[in-house]
């Protein structure tokens, strides 16, 4: 499932770090995706950090913005328990 996100992405800034941590930069926006461990009990991580960035993808900050929506955030960072 985090594959085939950041595989839609488009051409958006993004990367892989190891097997449980992924990132996308999307205007003013940096996504952090993050698996607790690798087994099955594993939590999703999920969080977004604001920042000054010069290129925007409006698909990526609508997903943003969805997430945020859909949750009810009050913070910048939320887990999700599979």
């Amino acid at each position: 499932m985090i594959t085939d996100f950041l595989h839609n992405c488009g051409d958006v800034e993004k990367g892989f770090v190891g097997n449980s941590e992924w990132w996308i930069v999307s205007g003013s926006v940096k996504v952090q995706i993050f698996l607790t461990n690798l087994e099955e009990n594993a939590e999703l991580v999920v969080a977004a950090n604001l920042f000054q960035y010069p290129v925007q993808k409006a698909e990526i900050n609508e997903y943003v913005l969805k997430l945020n929506g859909t949750l009810k955030l009050k913070g910048v960072s939320f887990g999700i328990r599979n």
